[in-house]
């Protein structure tokens, strides 16, 4: 079912549009500091008119194979920076540019995995 955006008002939708763009940047934006799960904002657009056909999101995040979750990648980063913080400090070092599968395998439960 499409949407029929004009009956949406103009401060109802710009407010929607800097939530959205706020929640994207958050995820998908550069940051200051190692992003420990990788992002990507994939856009299709229509070659003549460059409008947007549409977009996904994705995200490198950890799974739970014990409880069946899907961690958010905030919760999952925080669980690996901390796996790594506890190590000694040459320890710590062999991980600086470590992906988060190799932190997940090598550092959390073998429940836990990367996907």
């Amino acid at each position: 079912k499409e949407c029929d955006i004009s009956s949406i008002s103009d401060p109802v939708r710009e407010r929607m549009v800097a939530e959205q763009a706020h929640d994207l940047t958050e995820k998908y934006g550069e940051r200051m500091g190692k992003r420990l799960c990788d992002s990507l904002l994939m856009v299709a657009k229509d070659d003549d008119s460059g409008a947007l056909l549409g977009m996904v999101g994705l995200e490198v995040t950890l799974f739970d194979k014990g409880l069946g979750n899907i961690l958010s990648a905030e919760k999952a980063e925080s669980i690996m920076k901390n796996a790594v913080a506890s190590l000694g400090p040459k320890q710590r070092r062999q991980y600086k540019d470590a992906s988060a599968q190799q932190i997940a395998t090598e550092l959390i439960s073998p429940d836990v995995s990367s996907i």
